[in-house]
C-alpha cells in the first residue's frame, strides 16, 4: 500500500476538553472525511501503515487514503471520469430562448439582439431531443434555461418547455429544469409558473454587491440600476414560493470590499436559511474582463472570510467540494446548447460572443430545419472541449495531472484551458483552511 496522492490535510488541530490532537483528512477521490490523531497521520506520512490497527487500515483503504502501491492514481481518476461520461444517463439540454438581455453588465462578453428561438427551430430541437431519448440510454431529461436573459423569452419557454415535458413522459424519463436569470423579471408570479408549470427546481441570480457597487457593474441598457428591483424580487419570491434560489456574486477589485455587506444584507432580509450564496472570480469572457480580477491567492483568502461569515449567519455552506467525474456539459457526448438562432454548441460561455468570430468558431452545427443538423466542416474547438479527458491522459494540462484536487475539480473549465487560461478553482488554494473551518464549525455545534 501507499499513501494516496489525492489527499488534503487540515492544520494540526486540538480540542482542550477532550485532549484530541490531530487533523481532518480529505481524500478527494471519495470525499470521505477522516479525523485522525496526529500520531496516525505521521505514521502514514512515514509509510508505517503496517503498524496500524487492521480495522483502521481497512477503513483508510475504503476511503482511498491508502491505495495499492502499483496503482497509477492519475490514470484511475481520469478513466473513472471517462466511464462516468460514457454511462451518464441524464440528457442535459441547455436552451437560450432569447438573445436579449435588459442588462449591459460591464464584464459581459455577449452581444444582444431581440431574436427569439423560432417555432421552426423549436421543432428542430424537439426532434433532436426525441432522437436522443429514443436511444433508450437516458433516465432523465434536464433542461437548463440560460441567456442572454431567458425570461426575455418566456413565451418560448412556455411553448418549448411543455412539449419537452411530454417527450420525457413519452420515453419514461424524469424531467427537471433550472434557470440562470438576472432576476429583473423574476416576480412571485413568474417564479410560481417556473416551479409549477416548467418544473424549474432552482433559479440562479447574480448580485455583485449592494446597490451602489452592483449598479456600477450590472446596469440596464438605458443606464439604470438593477439592484433594488432584483433584491425586492428575491425577497418576494422567497416569501411566496418554494423555488430554490442561488445567489452568485461575481467578484473583482471593484466590489470585493462589499461582499461581506451583501451577505449581511441577505441575512438581514431573513434569507440566510432560504438561499444559497457563492462567489466567483470575474474572468475573461471573450474580452479583457479578467484585467480587474483579484489574484488567485487573494481571492482564495477572502473567500474563507466570506465562508466563515456565512456560517455565523446561518447560511448553508458547502465547504467540501464533491467528486466531479463529469466536469461540465462540454465533455458530454450528447449534451448541447441551443441558442436563439437555432445554432448548436457544447459550452454555455460561447454563444453571442463577437470575439469568437462569424460564424462562431465554437459553433458545432447550424439548423437546416430537420433533425439532421448540418455539421460545420471543422469542429476543432468544440472537439477540443469534448476530448478534455483524453487530453489529460495524453499528457496535456500538466497542472491538472499534478494537482491533488483533480477528482473534485475535473479540470474545472476545458474552454479556459483551450484558450490558455488556468481556471483552477479557489478550493485548490484554501482547502486546508476550509477543513479547519469545518472542524471549528463542528465543535461550535457540539458546544
Amino acid at each position: 500500500m501507499k499513501l494516496s496522492r489525492y489527499l488534503v490535510a487540515s492544520d494540526l488541530l486540538s480540542v482542550a476538553r477532550t485532549g484530541f490532537e490531530g487533523r481532518v483528512i480529505f481524500p478527494t477521490r471519495t470525499g470521505r472525511l477522516t479525523t485522525m490523531p496526529e500520531t496516525v497521520w505521521q505514521m502514514l506520512q512515514a509509510g508505517q501503515w503496517q503498524a496500524l490497527d487492521p480495522t483502521l487500515c481497512q477503513r483508510l483503504q475504503d476511503a482511498r487514503v491508502l491505495v495499492a502501491e502499483d496503482e497509477d492514481e492519475f490514470s484511475s481518476v481520469v478513466q473513472e471520469n471517462i466511464a462516468a461520461v460514457a454511462g451518464h444517463d441524464v440528457l442535459y439540454q441547455v436552451v437560450q430562448p432569447s438573445a436579449w438581455c435588459q442588462l449591459d453588465c460591464s464584464y459581459c462578453g455577449q452581444e444582444h439582439s431581440r431574436k427569439k428561438l423560432s417555432e421552426t427551430h423549436q421543432r428542430d430541437l424537439l426532434d433532436r431531443i426525441r432522437e436522443r431519448l429514443a436511444s433508450g440510454r437516458y433516465r432523465q431529461l434536464k433542461i437548463g434555461w440560460f441567456g442572454a436573459e431567458p425570461l426575455a423569452g418566456l413565451s418560448v419557454m412556455r411553448s418549448l418547455g411543455e412539449r419537452a415535458q411530454l417527450l420525457a413522459r413519452e420515453f419514461g424519463c424524469d424531467y427537471s429544469a433550472r434557470i440562470v436569470t438576472n432576476g429583473m423579471a423574476l416576480t412571485p408570479e413568474v417564479a410560481r409558473e417556473l416551479s409549477e408549470r416548467h418544473q424549474v427546481r432552482e433559479a440562479e441570480v447574480t448580485l455583485d454587491g449592494l446597490a451602489d457597487q452592483h449598479d456600477r457593474l450590472r446596469f440596464t441598457k438605458t443606464g439604470q440600476g438593477s439592484f433594488a428591483k432584483i433584491f425586492a424580487n428575491l425577497q418576494a419570491v422567497c416569501a411566496a414560493t418554494e423555488l430554490g434560489i442561488v445567489v452568485r456574486c461575481n467578484v473583482d477589485r471593484h466590489n470585493a470590499a462589499q461582499v461581506e455587506a451583501l451577505i449581511e444584507a441577505i441575512a438581514g432580509a431573513g434569507l440566510a436559511g432560504r438561499v444559497r450564496f457563492y462567489t466567483s472570480p470575474v474572468y475573461a469572457w471573450g474580452n479583457d474582463a479578467d484585467q480587474t480580477a483579484l489574484g488567485p491567492e487573494e481571492f482564495a483568502q477572502l473567500e474563507l472570510e466570506w465562508l466563515a461569515l456565512q456560517l455565523r449567519l446561518g447560511f448553508e455552506v458547502g465547504l467540501v467540494p464533491p467528486r466531479r467525474p463529469i466536469v461540465c456539459l462540454s465533455v458530454q457526448r450528447q449534451g448541447e446548447v441551443t441558442d436563439a438562432y437555432g445554432s448548436t454548441f457544447n459550452c454555455t460561455e460561447v454563444p453571442y460572443v463577437p470575439a469568437y468570430g462569424t460564424p462562431n468558431q465554437y459553433q458545432m452545427a447550424v439548423p437546416v430545419h430537420t433533425i439532421h443538423f448540418q455539421r460545420r466542416p471543422s469542429e476543432a474547438p468544440a472537439l477540443k472541449l469534448r476530448d478534455f479527458n483524453q487530453q489529460l491522459l495524453a499528457g496535456e494540462h500538466q497542472q491538472c495531472a499534478a494537482c491533488r484536487m483533480l477528482p473534485v475539480c475535473g479540470g474545472h473549465c476545458p474552454k479556459s484551458w483551450h484558450e490558455g487560461h488556468a481556471p483552477c478553482p479557489s478550493a485548490k488554494r484554501n482547502m486546508p483552511d476550509r477543513l479547519n473551518l469545518l472542524f471549528a464549525a463542528a465543535l461550535a455545534v457540539e458546544a
